[in-house]
């Protein structure tokens, strides 16, 4: 065996504890820098946010070759059985066995989503998923509605109506968002909103939601000498309201096409749509491009509504 180094070996069971063979398997790595966080995972069960793995990977892997120190964590799926296990491999065996015990957990829980909006205007199409919060408790990527069988009838999604979902038993972390489609055209926009659900079988779960409409703005930048379409290399926006979101989007723009859209960095003299979500209000932004000197803006959201900028940068 080679020195600081370790054999994992994944092994299933069912929930008498028998010998299942191999199934497909999900797996993040993570280093000793988070050993304190995952101690605490560890001893309570409940899933760090924003925690970086060292690499991950998925399919039917039987076992791994990996440092001292190292934090495995390992999902498996069977239909509706699922397993999951954390392995901390401490130094103290060349081989460690990674067991995943798989029980199975049916979509027997629903939960009932009703949204309002802060505007008191119809809030529309809304997406929803279940995000993992404890060990041995998966989330669902996204939630399929159904049919409500109480009233036969589907919710209706023009108006926000209420969203009648399944999904397993647990505590999970329930995440409602806009469709795609709305999120890259800018229309009819709200803050992601979450709640922490505890989700019980065969019983349902009523989940009240505000979300809070929310505005855009509109860009076009021009530039001496830079021709249309043309790239402005490390241009950036910035604002009171970007605190918090993913930092690419200061950099990231929307831009409709004939068909569908694309999302990169800024490009000179065409309209782009800025990701950021902003609040109602009058806002201030700093735009900052590389060569070009730093200015700021003031403009005035509105609710659902998209701002039309034009920028002309200086040298």
């Amino acid at each position: 065996m080679l020195v600081g180094k370790h054999l994992v070996r994944m092994r299933f069971k069912d929930y008498a504890g028998r010998e299942l063979g191999p199934f497909d398997i999900a797996c993040r790595i993570y280093g000793s820098e988070h050993d304190a966080t995952l101690r605490i995972l560890a001893a309570v069960g409940t899933l760090p946010r924003g925690l970086d793995d060292d690499g991950s990977g998925s399919g039917r892997i039987r076992q791994l070759l990996v440092s001292t120190g190292t934090w495995l964590w390992v999902q498996a799926r069977h239909g509706d059985a699922t397993g999951g296990s954390l392995v901390h491999v401490d130094g103290s065996r060349n081989v460690v066995d990674a067991t995943l015990r798989l029980v199975d957990r049916k979509s027997d829980a629903l939960v009932r989503v009703i949204t309002t909006s802060s505007d008191d205007q119809p809030v529309g199409d809304i997406e929803a998923r279940l995000e993992q919060v404890r060990l041995g408790e998966p989330g669902v990527s996204r939630l399929e509605e159904i049919e409500d069988v109480a009233s036969h009838e589907r919710s209706d999604r023009r108006n926000g109506a209420p969203k009648l979902y399944c999904a397993t038993a647990g505590t999970h972390r329930l995440r409602i968002d806009v469709p795609r489609r709305r999120r890259l055209d800018l229309q009819n926009v709200f803050v992601p909103v979450e709640r922490m659900v505890q989700l019980h079988s065969g019983r349902e779960t009523v989940v009240p939601i505000e979300v809070q409409a929310v505005g855009h703005v509109r860009f076009r930048f021009h530039a001496d000498g830079v021709e249309a379409g043309a790239n402005i290399p490390g241009l950036t926006i910035d604002t009171a309201c970007a605190e918090g979101q993913p930092r690419g989007w200061r950099g990231h723009f929307v831009r409709k096409l004939d068909r569908g859209w694309s999302n990169g960095p800024a490009i000179a003299c065409t309209w782009l749509g800025w990701k950021m979500p902003m609040p109602a209000g009058r806002h201030l932004l700093t735009v900052k491009a590389k060569d070009y000197q730093e200015q700021q803006l003031s403009v005035v959201v509105k609710p659902r509504g998209v701002v039309d900028v034009d920028v002309w940068l200086q040298p």
